[in-house]
């Protein structure tokens, strides 16, 4: 199956989750969050508001506040690419050209590689650490020197339900891969 397919497959899978399993699985991640060794050793997390079907990232965005840890959401770029902007309770959010809250006003920037962890959406991922995105390419721009660079921070967890991960997606050279996948049962390291 072509990227295209895998991800209308699983955007209509994930727009078919009850509103009440959403919800639950919001709080085990964020409680799977909190206890992982690899959120608790990290100060400088991204995170992203959800939009449409995506998994609720608002109790991780919690739990990263709650621990007093620095929690920034991107912001998309001319380039597109994503800029990092620190953001706390109550901050300002106005969508971006694609309904995406972001930040706006006084803006405290990150630079990608000062991050520790960047909490990653997505539409589907595999066993090896393979995603599927939107299909902008904004997150694989904006980390392509983890390749070019070959670093090994900022620590990329993809967040999404157990139900999008599929058997296999064909990666591309400019795709980068996950360190792990957060859902509602647990968290895999690859």
């Amino acid at each position: 199956m072509n990227k295209l397919a895998i991800r209308k497959k699983f955007r209509d899978l994930r727009s078919a989750i009850p509103e009440s399993v959403r919800t639950q699985a919001s709080a085990n991640a964020a409680r799977l969050l909190a206890a992982h060794p690899v959120f608790q050793s990290s100060r400088n997390i991204a995170a992203y508001i959800a939009y449409k079907s995506e998994f609720d990232t608002s109790l991780l965005i919690d739990a990263i506040l709650n621990a007093g840890k620095h929690c920034y959401l991107p912001i998309l770029t001319d380039g597109k690419s994503l800029n990092f902007a620190r953001y706390q309770r109550n901050d300002e959010l106005q969508p971006n050209q694609y309904s995406i809250p972001e930040p706006v006003g006084r803006l405290h920037l990150i630079h990608a590689d000062k991050l520790d962890l960047v909490l990653t959406p997505l539409v589907a991922f595999d066993k090896t650490g393979s995603r599927i995105g939107t299909g902008g390419g904004y997150y694989d721009r904006t980390f392509a020197f983890l390749y070019a660079d070959n670093k090994t921070k900022p620590f990329m967890l993809g967040v999404g339900y157990d139900m999008q991960q599929c058997d296999a997606i064909e990666r591309e050279p400019w795709d980068i891969n996950l360190n792990g996948v957060l859902t509602e049962s647990g968290i895999t390291i690859f």
